[in-house]
């Protein structure tokens, strides 16, 4: 018999078998919320929301402090979830490359990092 995962152990699976160059990407649907997940795994691995586990819903002027969020938890083993990244889609081009970045740099970076992205279909 088929043992049936809830998406907490799946999520779960998939961080333990990330790396910190790899974001993990949310599509989201109506009634969808995976940040209370997130949220819950972060805090079984003593993160702490607003020092080691930062999240933001994107939105106009919010670009400057996601990069520096990113580049922090990059250098310092963070976790970084940007909510509704299709909101600022002329930034997308910048996130890419941001990562494209990190990927060149993975040695310099911590491997605690992950990064949470969201978006609608």
């Amino acid at each position: 018999m088929d043992q049936k995962l809830s998406f907490t152990e799946i999520l779960e699976n998939c961080i333990n078998d990330s790396e910190l160059t790899t974001p993990i990407f949310f599509i989201l649907t109506a009634g969808s919320d995976p940040v209370k997940e997130v949220i819950k795994i972060a805090k079984k691995r003593n993160m702490e929301i607003g020092k080691t586990f930062f999240q933001m819903a994107l939105g106009q002027g919010m670009e400057e402090l996601a990069k520096r969020r990113i580049d922090e938890g990059f250098k310092e083993g963070h976790w970084v979830m940007l909510q509704n990244i299709h909101l600022m889609s002329r930034w997308l081009k910048e996130l890419e490359k941001i990562l494209d970045n990190m990927l060149s740099e993975a040695g310099g970076g911590n491997t605690q990092f992950r990064l949470f992205l969201s978006a609608e279909p």
